[in-house]
């Protein structure tokens, strides 16, 4: 399930990011705008933990 998600989550920021560059978050605050573009990389980051079978990759994705 963490795959599935989190590589979907991945999927949308990154759609996101393409159609609408480095503001497509702008009806967002700030911080939230920082938390959308860090999920970029956060995402499949947890994927890559939790296919390989590291113990950190569900704590990774629960920050």
């Amino acid at each position: 399930m963490y795959v599935v998600g989190f590589a979907e989550g991945a999927g949308a920021h990154a759609y996101f990011v393409v159609t609408g560059g480095v503001d497509a978050y702008a009806y967002a605050p700030v911080a939230a705008q920082l938390l959308f573009h860090g999920l970029l990389l956060l995402d499949p980051l947890v994927v890559v933990l939790v296919v390989r079978g590291r113990s950190g990759g569900p704590l990774v994705g629960r920050s």
